[in-house]
């Protein structure tokens, strides 16, 4: 089998928030670039991030434009500690 860990990973993960939002029935169960937001609300921005260096000669990782990787990135780790940080 070719390829890194973080690829299988994030293949895996990639996969798996299909079956989230397809077992959800969320109203964007088909879109692929929410399938990858999925990938990354879910903790594996690191996975992620490393499969985007080692493809760098790729104009998008996954579904999301390497533009807005950083972008959304960035949001998720936001929000991610706004539902996550312990109260005072």
């Amino acid at each position: 089998m070719d390829g890194t860990f973080e690829e299988f990973i994030y293949a895996v993960a990639h996969e798996m928030s299909h079956v989230r939002l397809i077992t959800d029935g969320h109203a964007l169960k088909e879109s692929e670039v929410a399938t990858d937001i999925l990938v990354l609300v879910m903790g594996f921005e690191s996975q992620y991030v490393d499969v985007q260096n080692a493809l760098a000669f790729y104009e998008k990782l996954g579904y999301i434009d390497k533009a807005l990787i950083n972008v959304v990135i960035h949001e998720v780790l936001k929000r991610r500690q706004v539902i996550y940080l312990p109260a005072k």
